[in-house]
């Protein structure tokens, strides 16, 4: 298979921007009727813009992720003064939430010794990035993280002993929750919400801004999905709670009281 990151000269985690920013300058340099480059025959042309139509866009370029063998070679970063602080915090520089435990790989139980599981946030999963990996011979490493990459994704990194197969495990990132490839939040309204409905934003496994309507009467429990808001494919479920005050004023309490006699709420005043 074709390093179609290599061929438009970008990383595996290069935003779409990036991509098509690479792909237009090749195009100029290798454009047979612009006779810039040195190849009139087109034929590395016609390799740019097959690595293009791919990366370009985000749906195949998944796809492509999914099944592309990874291979990456030591860091040329010196972890030799860092401390565990240091390093996990330039191991998830990347926007993830810095786990609590040592950041590195880890050596799967009954499986071969050149086998480790790297854990990754989901919300690292969901935009890309690198994440530096630890406790292998030869040093550190640098693993670029694909935008969605999905739990049991299997890198190969080279070292001095050999290749390491590594696995990465997605980890719930507050306030989302993995399912599959589906990702869950819960989302709280205030008793005006749930009764009036309204606009409600959130943002999105990936940092993206999610606005939608919330129906009027709605009650707590209801789950609402947003295709391919997950990992891979996946749904955003988002589940509406209901958040009650904790305490009314005299003046609240009797505008209430009102609003439920009006609206046929029966209660029993104390």
């Amino acid at each position: 298979m074709k390093d179609l990151y290599a061929i438009l000269g970008v990383a595996p985690t290069a935003s779409q921007e990036e991509i098509k920013r690479a792909f237009q300058k090749l195009a100029k340099l290798h454009h047979p009727d612009l006779g810039l480059g040195k190849d009139p025959t087109g034929a590395v042309f016609r390799e740019i813009a097959e690595a293009y139509e791919v990366l370009g866009d985000p749906d195949r370029r998944r796809d492509y992720d999914r099944q592309r063998p990874w291979t990456f070679g030591p860091s040329e970063e010196s972890t030799e003064h860092a401390g565990n602080v240091d390093r996990k915090t330039r191991s998830w520089r990347f926007g993830g939430v810095p786990p609590k435990e040592p950041t590195g790989a880890f050596p799967t139980s009954g499986g071969s010794s050149h086998s480790a599981t790297v854990r990754v946030p989901l919300r690292l999963a969901a935009t890309g990035g690198e994440v530096h990996v630890t406790g292998l011979p030869g040093g550190t490493y640098v693993l670029g993280v694909p935008v969605g990459t999905t739990a049991g994704s299997v890198a190969t990194v080279q070292t001095p002993q050999g290749p390491f197969r590594i696995r990465l495990a997605i980890e719930d990132d507050p306030p989302f929750r993995l399912k599959g490839q589906d990702v869950e939040t819960t989302l709280s309204l205030n008793l005006a919400e749930a009764l009036l409905g309204g606009k409600k934003t959130l943002i999105d496994p990936a940092g993206k801004e999610l606005a939608f309507e919330i129906p009027e009467c709605t009650p707590p429990g209801t789950v609402l999905r947003f295709p391919k808001r997950g990992l891979g494919g996946g749904d955003l479920r988002v589940r509406l709670d209901l958040e009650f005050p904790r305490s009314l004023t005299p003046e609240t309490r009797l505008l209430f009281a009102r609003f439920a006699k009006k609206a046929g709420l029966h209660f029993q005043e104390s």
